[in-house]
């Protein structure tokens, strides 16, 4: 406990958490009240969906960029400069926002600007927080986004009726000016100059993917950051539209309302993994696919059962769960990775991870237009049961392999 208190309490973590917290604030405000304008204006759930695949669509190829650019510039100072620049593309989407077709041009635009900002906050962490209290902040550091997802959220239930898009979008902006002060700030107060020796892209990440070619756990936890997101964040950006629209007939509100349910459930999910999941040496806690099994079961059954208050349950806790498999293994890949090869690993996983939650939301947007959101549903239970056997059969063989050679040795032994 003392630990956990001396981690709240560090200044460093603090500065990160607010900035998080407060650019979150603005950002899904705006991202929320965007997707419902759309879907008001064209009735598409896949044009509604892709709000959030456009912005995150950039950042599929930005790894080499962020690698560069957190090779020069300290993660920071980095860091404060991209929520600055972000403040532009948010005030010009706001002016624009009856063209939808720059709109999704600068939401591009906006995606490349965050996945910067995602890298460098991760880094941040890393050379600014002490090594024996990392794995709580590493735990602790997601819940500024899912304080900040409902906060943002609630608001936008308010505002969306009494505010133009114009002014949300302002709103949005200056949350991006108060973020990039608590990273300038921290950047300053640290007097952080480090930064990793430059290199040519391609030797960093060929450097980078060979330490997770040698280190089994670290790879572990890389994969399953990358198949979480995908799969089980990917969803949800689909159904937090079309659950309370469409099925439990909640109406626009209930977006707002049930994504800042959601953001509770992964705010509890993470305090999970800060007080009872910190050892690495227990079993349980290295089976990240049973417990992103568990969640997608949850998932499921979220979108098949009538009554509004128990599918609003499931959906909490099939979120819950997924955020406990997520944030475990984020904060051992941030514990266990190297600071040199910090910069490429997060972006690559960031970056795999977006292409596959781009892939499920466009996918998944497309299909719901044409079946429904259940059967939908049901489409990826299958996706992500096929996913696990084929990401973890290999394991398993090796596994059980292992497990038998000494009954095998005894035997030889006893026969000679």
């Amino acid at each position: 406990m003392s630990l956990l208190i001396e981690t709240i309490r560090n200044r460093n973590l603090q500065s990160i958490w607010s900035a998080v917290f407060v650019s979150t604030i603005g950002n899904f405000l705006l991202m929320l009240s965007l997707s419902v304008y759309i879907w008001r204006e064209t009735e598409s759930n896949f044009l509604a969906s892709a709000v959030f695949a456009v912005q995150w669509g950039a950042i599929i190829l930005s790894a080499p960029f962020v690698s560069f650019l957190l090779q020069r510039i300290p993660a920071a100072k980095l860091a404060a400069y991209s929520e600055w620049l972000g403040v532009v593309v948010s005030v010009t989407i706001g002016l624009v926002v009856d063209q939808l077709w720059l709109v999704f041009g600068l939401l591009a635009v906006r995606g490349l600007i965050e996945s910067v900002s995602k890298s460098a906050r991760i880094v941040a962490l890393k050379t600014s927080v002490p090594e024996d209290l990392l794995g709580r902040a590493a735990s602790l550091f997601g819940t500024g986004t899912f304080v900040g997802i409902a906060v943002g959220s609630l608001l936008g239930a308010v505002l969306i009726e009494v505010l133009s898009l114009q002014w949300i979008a302002v709103i949005d902006g200056l949350t991006f000016v108060i973020s990039g002060l608590f990273f300038y700030t921290l950047w300053k107060r640290t007097n952080d100059s480090k930064t990793s020796s430059p290199s040519k892209p391609e030797r960093a990440f060929r450097s980078a993917f060979l330490l997770l070619k040698t280190t089994p756990d670290l790879r572990q936890h890389f994969v399953w950051v990358i198949l979480t997101t995908a799969l089980l964040q990917g969803f949800h950006n689909i159904a937090r539209t079309l659950l309370p629209i469409e099925l439990l007939q909640l109406g626009e509100q209930g977006v707002m309302i049930l994504q800042a349910m959601a953001s509770v459930s992964f705010f509890l999910g993470a305090l999970f993994v800060t007080f009872l999941m910190q050892s690495e040496s227990s079993r349980w806690t290295r089976l990240p696919w049973l417990i992103a099994l568990i969640s997608i079961a949850f998932m499921q059954a979220s979108l098949m059962i009538p009554i509004i208050w128990a599918s609003l349950l499931s959906y909490a806790l099939y979120l819950f769960v997924f955020e406990v498999a997520f944030t475990f293994c984020q904060k051992n890949l941030i514990v266990q990775c190297p600071e040199s090869a910090m910069g490429a690993i997060t972006s690559s996983a960031q970056s795999l991870a977006t292409l596959g939650m781009v892939v499920v939301i466009l996918l998944g947007g497309g299909l719901s237009d044409w079946v429904g959101i259940q059967l939908t549903g049901w489409i990826f239970c299958l996706i992500f049961v096929s996913t696990l056997v084929v990401t973890n059969l290999a394991g398993w063989i090796a596994s059980r392999s292992k497990d038998q050679t000494p009954e095998i040795a005894v035997e030889g032994a006893e026969n000679a």
